[in-house]
């Protein structure tokens, strides 16, 4: 009888690992998933373009005038209209980069993002 306890606490255990693992999202970081874009002028006759990908611990930022970062992140702190990610594991255009912090504002009412004051952004399809 205290070994079958034992096994039931053990399974209960892992079960509750599991979802929270599966439910390890801040709210702001699932907002922020998928592709966000941002077009601006900056010169008459010259604009430039720049999207961000996000996924689940993953992100890619291209744009032009031609640019390309891919790598990891990690959240550092999650505020109800805020979201400050650790950028690591970067590459840019396939050079290393250092690490970096990223701080994106969030309008959930807009559904846009701000990336490092930059934007509106808003979601691709």
């Amino acid at each position: 009888m205290y070994k079958s306890g034992l096994i039931f606490i053990a399974i209960v255990g892992i079960l509750l690992f599991f979802v929270a693992c599966k439910n390890g999202m801040s709210e702001q970081e699932k907002f922020i998933q998928g592709k966000w874009s941002y077009s601006e002028q900056v010169d008459e006759g010259f604009s430039s373009h720049i999207s961000w990908t996000f996924d689940k611990g993953s992100f890619e930022m291209d744009g032009y005038p031609p640019i390309n970062v891919k790598g990891n992140y990690s959240v550092k702190r999650a505020k109800e209209d805020a979201i400050t990610l650790e950028l690591y594991s970067q590459t840019w255009d396939g050079e290393k980069q250092e690490d970096e912090t990223l701080k994106i504002q969030i309008d959930k009412s807009n559904k846009t993002i701000k990336i490092r004051g930059r934007g509106p952004f808003t979601r691709s399809l």
